[in-house]
């Protein structure tokens, strides 16, 4: 499984600036960063995202859909932080931020 979504992070090298109308052409350092999270998460037997997108600004996106209706979005911009954005069915989301090794985790 995560084989596809290494796969997936891969096709996104491919795409140019017009890919998409009114998106940016993805970040080759949020996929660089993405790449090393799964490499991270696949180690520690974390389950493989449902799904692996771009975003209109180019950031990268892995999702975990769990059946409880909570979503887990891990959020890659660039290699400069990652944030998880998780949401409820029935609260508000919530959002931790983190930065690569070396540099400073930041919360908001």
């Amino acid at each position: 499984m995560y084989s596809k979504a290494l796969q997936s992070l891969n096709s996104l090298l491919k795409y140019d600036e017009d890919y998409l109308e009114g998106f940016a052409k993805p970040s080759h350092k949020a996929i660089k960063f993405a790449k090393r999270a799964l490499k991270f998460l696949e180690a520690n037997e974390v389950p493989c995202p449902n799904d692996v997108y771009c975003l209109p600004d180019g950031d990268v996106t892995l999702e975990w859909q769990e059946p409880n209706g909570i979503i887990n979005r891990v959020f890659f911009e660039d290699d400069i932080q990652a944030c998880l954005m998780t949401t409820y069915p029935d609260k508000d989301a919530e959002f931790e931020y983190f930065k690569p090794k070396g540099r400073n985790n930041a919360e908001n």
